[in-house]
């Protein structure tokens, strides 16, 4: 749909053959390569319902781009001009003479987050991704700073309590309520307070994973725990709904 406005806009500001002349850049939360629908349209010109992504085509007819070529991926462009593209049929393509337009390339954050050594070298970002070493460090000392509460079993270690959490809640999201962060944590510390009822014989019926309910959830439940492991599984179904900016803001 944006590209398609930009030539109504284009022809409005009486720029001339716009399909050849347009100077075009695209920004965005590219978190894919040619595997993703968008950067396949922008970069081959075309795409249609033989495309397929997540298991599912992405269009029911053929989208082509309104411009005389397709896009450049710049980084692609950098690494194949300094010989380091991996691509051979990107390397034919070198030429000496040529350069990358005026750019800045920054670091992607799906290699800072998600791991691809040892035994999930063979994960990516797409299928059951596994946080690296770097940023499960990263999150514990997130949780540690919120974390106040105790456990009955162990004195030393620290646990984020209902406060706890509403307050790490008010600093990613803003306010308690919202947010899947919000209603994943409702959910581990229902099941947590459910647990602890069980061992203290205060629920003597047989417990069964808790309903959803048709109405959704508007407070944290109270006098319940959300421990580092059930903070880390919040963020890892984030990591694997592909929420890598909303991690990397939290």
């Amino acid at each position: 749909e944006g590209m398609r406005a930009i030539m109504p806009l284009a022809r409005k500001l009486k720029e001339p053959n716009p399909q050849e002349n347009l100077p075009i850049l695209v920004c965005g939360d590219f978190n894919g390569g040619q595997e993703c629908g968008a950067v396949h349209y922008l970069e081959q010109g075309l795409i249609d319902d033989t495309f397929v992504e997540d298991g599912k085509p992405v269009t029911n007819s053929s989208k082509v781009l309104p411009l005389a070529t397709p896009m450049i991926d710049v980084m692609a462009a950098v690494q194949r001009i300094n010989g380091d593209s991996d691509d051979p049929e990107q390397e034919k393509q070198r030429s000496p003479s040529s350069s990358p337009p005026p750019t800045m390339v920054v670091s992607e954050l799906i290699s800072q987050l998600v791991d691809s050594s040892g035994e999930n070298n063979d994960k990516t970002a797409y299928e059951e991704p596994c946080f690296s070493s770097k940023s499960l460090e990263r999150l514990e000392r997130i949780y540690t700073r919120f974390a106040t509460g105790t456990t009955d079993n162990n004195s030393d270690e620290k646990v984020m309590t209902t406060e706890n959490v509403e307050q790490w809640l008010i600093e990613i999201n803003g306010q308690v309520g919202r947010g899947s962060e919000f209603r994943e944590a409702v959910e581990l510390m229902t099941r947590n307070l459910n647990t602890e009822q069980d061992e203290d014989g205060n629920n003597n019926e047989q417990h069964t994973e808790p309903k959803e309910s048709a109405e959704k959830p508007t407070k944290v439940p109270l006098d319940a725990i959300l421990t580092l492991e059930d903070f880390q599984a919040i963020y890892t179904k984030e990591l694997r709904q592909g929420k890598f900016w909303g991690i990397a803001h939290d």
